[in-house]
Formats: structure tokens, C-alpha cells, sequence
């Protein structure tokens, strides 16, 4: 039996992105400036003054939730407390179709061992093989796989890829 493990997550993931950090600034920004103008606004001004930082502190508790959930799952598959499908790769389905996204944007999906998985073509903090069939994925339907992967963010994330070639001689 030949194994090759085609992908395998990192913890090289952060969730100091830029879009994260220009959050930061402009929550900064927006606490000052309430600050600032609070004894000369209006009612109706006073409370867009408190709903931004309000509303930016979800976005940014909701970043930091998502990270250390993120974390967490990574923690767990080091310590090798993951779900694991084995089998073959069953009912492969390119551009599988959710939202109202652009053609080239919809994910792939397939089956192992019953177990479903849709690879999009974007990372979750650096956790995510994400190598759709037009992304160069060497993963095919029939294939024998095993793939380790947790259910987060509503989906199986998967965590580890490995391509199982039988010896014929068993």
C-alpha cells in the first residue's frame, strides 16, 4: 500500500489580516471622533455615535471568535483528535452550485465514506485544502483517499489529504 500525503494544514494562520487591522483603525477612529462630538451632536447623531463602535466590536469579537476556534481545531488535529474518511472519492461535483456567485467562484464538492466535503477555493485562516478541480486538485472521482478533517463553520474542514494506492499483489 503506497500513501502519499498530498496536503497537510499549518498553524501559520493569524487574524491580523488587513482588512482586520483597517477595522481596527477605523473603530479607533470612530471612538475618537464620538468623543469628540458628543456634547455638541443631537440625539439622533448620539446613538450613530454609539451604534459604529457597537457594531464594530461584534465584527471584531466575531474575528477573534472565529480565530480562536480556528486555533482550536488545529490544536486538536495535532493531538490527533480528528474524524477521518476513508474511501473512495464518490459523486465528484464541479462548481457546485451556493449563492449567487460568479461560475468560476463556486466550490466543488464530493463524498467519502458517505462523509461530505466542498473545497472552495479560499483558505479559513491558513486551515483548508482548497485546491478546487480548476485549481490543479489532484483529488478525482474513484480516487482512494483518507481524508482527516473537524466540522467548523458549519462544514468539514478538512485538515489532512492522503492518496492511498493499493499494492495489487494483496
Amino acid at each position: 500500500m503506497n500513501i502519499q500525503t498530498i496536503y497537510e494544514a499549518t498553524n501559520d494562520f493569524t487574524p491580523f489580516s488587513l482588512p482586520f487591522i483597517i477595522i481596527c483603525l477605523v473603530f479607533i477612529l470612530a471612538i475618537v471622533y464620538a468623543i469628540k462630538v458628543w456634547k455638541k451632536s443631537n440625539v439622533g447623531v448620539k446613538i450613530g455615535l454609539i451604534l459604529v463602535p457597537v457594531l464594530m466590536s461584534i465584527v471584531i469579537i466575531s474575528q477573534f471568535s472565529n480565530f480562536f476556534r480556528t486555533e482550536k481545531v488545529f490544536s486538536d488535529f495535532q493531538k490527533g483528535n480528528c474524524k477521518i474518511a476513508e474511501g473512495e472519492i464518490e459523486n465528484y461535483e464541479q462548481y457546485y452550485e451556493v449563492g449567487t456567485m460568479a461560475k468560476e467562484d463556486y466550490p466543488d464538492r464530493f463524498f467519502v465514506d458517505g462523509t461530505e466535503f466542498i473545497v472552495y477555493g479560499y483558505s479559513t485562516y491558513g486551515i483548508e485544502y482548497f485546491w478546487r478541480q480548476d485549481d490543479g486538485s489532484p483529488l478525482q472521482e474513484g480516487q482512494y483517499v483518507r481524508i482527516t478533517y473537524e466540522n467548523c463553520f458549519y462544514q468539514n474542514l478538512i485538515l489532512k489529504v492522503e492518496l492511498i494506492e493499493k499494492d495489487n499483489t494483496e
